[in-house]
């Protein structure tokens, strides 16, 4: 990241961490050093990592990681603290229904998927960007990009599901017809 009156850190890969996997999945990276090093205007920078540490669990797909290290000359040391969910890019087609008479299919959508666990339940949030449906009967539609949030597992009908007419669930779309925005 950029930093007033400082120099940008740039992105690196740290290899050869050591972890093991517990109960339940969970993949530990205990305490240790690493080292990497980059190019930056073709001088090369080392990065020297006095402390790795973190856990990812594939139950509820939560990472949290911790990594302390010196960016070439910096004096002091960086600490970065991560927790997150792994969020996962689907890509598929997509069919919208207006008024329950006309069908219309984009096939290649790709959308965001986050897997968590709430409560003990395991939910779903899915993030849908803006995409397209053309040669519909308004024109070819742009639809803007939404997220439905918190769709629970149903044993009995084998999937996630969830009624969200409730829950004002709002997106915006523009449709173009002869050359005409609306």
């Amino acid at each position: 990241p950029a930093m007033k009156g400082m120099q940008t850190i740039p992105s690196f890969t740290i290899r050869g961490l050591k972890f093991s996997m517990g109960a339940d999945h969970v993949i530990t990276f205990n305490q240790q050093p690493f080292s990497s090093s980059v190019t930056v205007g073709g001088e090369e920078k080392t990065i020297t990592g006095t402390s790795f540490i973190g856990t990812y669990s594939m139950a509820d797909h939560t990472l949290s990681l911790t990594a302390v290290f010196k960016y070439g000359k910096m004096p002091l040391e960086m600490t970065y603290t991560i927790k997150s969910y792994y969020v996962k890019p689907v890509s598929g087609g997509i069919s919208v229904s207006v008024g329950g008479a006309y069908a219309y299919d984009n096939k290649s959508v790709t959308y965001q998927v986050r897997r968590y666990k709430d409560g003990g339940v395991e939910k779903v949030d899915v993030e849908m960007p803006t995409y397209s449906l053309e040669g519909t009967i308004m024109g070819d539609l742009t639809l803007g990009s939404y997220v439905v949030k918190g769709l629970t597992y149903d044993e009995t009908r084998g999937g996630f599901y969830r009624d969200y007419k409730d829950d004002g669930l709002s997106f915006h779309f523009t449709a173009m017809q002869g050359g005409t925005k609306t």
